[in-house]
């Protein structure tokens, strides 16, 4: 979520980086993709402080993209989310 990075201290990095690379869909959320947030959380017995990484999930699973990774520093949070969710796996590239 561009919203997280942009507090830290990467933010004109990641912007830098978005920039230079067309190939990278950065994707608005909006209330159509909200019940499939809420199927990932229910499915993976997560509350809503997950729902940023629920978010990411679902906004993945539900791109026409074929060939969508997350890139994210929670991979472990990421991976479970994917798993309960019963969606099509999508890639997870862990980041450090």
């Amino acid at each position: 979520m561009l919203s997280e990075n942009a507090r830290t201290s990467h933010a004109a990095a990641v912007s830098s980086f978005l920039g230079r690379n067309r190939h990278i869909k950065v994707v608005a959320t909006d209330e159509k993709l909200a019940p499939v947030v809420g199927r990932v959380l229910s499915r993976a017995r997560r509350g809503s402080a997950d729902h940023v990484d629920a978010t990411v999930v679902a906004t993945a699973v539900r791109s026409s993209v074929s060939g969508a990774v997350i890139a994210t520093s929670d991979a472990d949070d990421i991976e479970h989310l994917l798993d309960a969710s019963g969606f099509p796996r999508v890639d997870v590239l862990a980041l450090t």
